[in-house]
């Protein structure tokens, strides 16, 4: 947080404050898929079965979106399509972070972590 006193030196108060804090870029999604060896197939990224991702967007308040199997990278945005079905798109800026947990790990923790 950006003290009130800093903020009025720039001629900025809470209300006019611009959103400092920054996302992904489409770069950093590609290349942290390619680490994870994740291929690109028919214009999107399948997520192997044995993989639970989890994509965190928000700016002020970050959300959980779990249960992807497929990211597809557009110019401007990302869709990330569950198990369920859902379909969620978001820009890159949004994009706090992307987490990996091998299927396995993930069924064998009981309860709420």
């Amino acid at each position: 947080m950006v003290p009130r006193w800093a903020l009025e030196e720039q001629g900025l108060t809470l209300a006019r404050t611009p959103t400092i804090m920054g996302g992904m870029r489409r770069e950093t999604v590609e290349q942290i898929l390619a680490d994870r060896q994740i291929e690109l197939e028919d214009g999107a990224y399948a997520i192997p079965e044995d993989e639970r991702v989890t994509l965190l967007v928000g700016h002020d308040q970050v959300t959980a979106i779990g249960g992807i199997v497929k990211l597809t990278l557009a110019s401007g945005y990302l869709l990330a399509e569950s198990r369920k079905g859902t379909k969620t798109y978001t820009e890159y800026e949004t994009i706090r972070a992307l987490s990996f947990e091998l299927k396995e790990v993930a069924d064998r923790q009981a309860g709420f972590v």
